[in-house]
C-alpha cells in the first residue's frame, strides 16, 4: 500500500514537472497580430481577409513553427494550420460567413491561434485570441428575409 502511494506521488510529481517545463517554455513565445487586410471585414465569403501573425521566442522571430487557427463564430479559414516563415510570419486567409438577415447578421467572430510547435511534453501551448468585427455588406441584396425564402 505504501509503495503504491509513493509510486502514484512519483508519477504525479513527474507529470507536474513536465507540465511546468512546457508552461515555462510557452511563456517565452509571443504571438501578435502583424496585419489584417482589409481593415473593415464584411459578411461576404467572396471577400476574404488576410491575417498575418508574427511569432517570436524571447523577442526573436521563429521559423517553421506550426500555428493553428480555430474559428469560433461564423466563417472559416483556408488552412487551419500554417507554418511561420523566416521572419516568424504566419498567414491565414479567413472567409467570413454570408450575411443573412435574422440568421447571420453583424457580429464579432473570435479566432483562436496556438503555437503547437513549442511544447515538448504535455501540450502547453501559447494561445492568442483575436476578435474580428464582421459588418453587414453594403450590397447585401434586397430586403429579402428568411420568411421570404421559406414561405414562397
Amino acid at each position: 500500500m505504501k509503495k503504491g502511494i509513493i509510486f502514484l506521488l512519483s508519477v504525479a510529481a513527474v507529470i507536474g514537472a513536465l507540465t511546468l517545463f512546457d508552461y515555462v517554455r510557452s511563456r517565452s513565445i509571443s504571438i501578435e497580430v502583424y496585419e489584417i487586410t482589409p481593415q473593415t471585414v464584411v459578411a461576404d465569403p467572396h471577400e476574404p481577409v488576410l491575417i498575418k501573425l508574427r511569432v517570436t521566442k524571447n523577442g526573436k522571430s521563429v521559423n517553421n513553427h506550426d500555428i493553428t487557427c480555430l474559428v469560433m463564430g461564423g466563417g472559416n479559414v483556408k488552412a487551419d494550420r500554417v507554418e511561420t516563415d523566416a521572419n516568424g510570419i504566419a498567414e491565414f486567409t479567413y472567409y467570413p460567413y454570408s450575411f443573412i438577415p435574422k440568421i447571420n447578421e453583424e457580429s464579432t467572430v473570435k479566432l483562436l491561434f496556438k503555437d503547437v510547435s513549442d511544447s515538448v511534453f504535455i501540450a502547453v501551448q501559447k494561445e492568442k485570441y483575436i476578435g474580428i468585427n464582421v459588418k453587414k455588406p453594403e450590397n447585401s441584396g434586397s430586403n429579402t428575409t428568411v420568411d421570404d425564402i421559406f414561405n414562397n
